[in-house]
């Protein structure tokens, strides 16, 4: 593998979301402390993040080009 060329959303969610026997099973859940969970399922997840890739497109971003997304602890 390439790290270099390494991109993680499609190394860890692409496969499982085009393929039919698994887009629809859960690819993340977040448990609330009030019990409230949200799960998104693998094809959700990807089409969030194809949605995200093309407005990054729009802004004029490039393939190659790299992102940083810095989370709270």
């Amino acid at each position: 593998m390439d790290i270099m060329n390494l991109n993680i959303a499609r190394y860890c969610l692409s496969q499982w979301a085009i393929d039919d026997s698994t887009a629809n099973k859960p690819a993340f859940t977040f448990a609330r402390k009030t019990k409230n969970n949200e799960t998104w399922t693998y094809q959700e997840v990807w089409d969030l993040i194809q949605s995200i890739g093309k407005g990054f497109l729009e802004l004029g971003l490039k393939k190659g080009d790299r992102i940083l997304i810095r989370l709270p602890h």
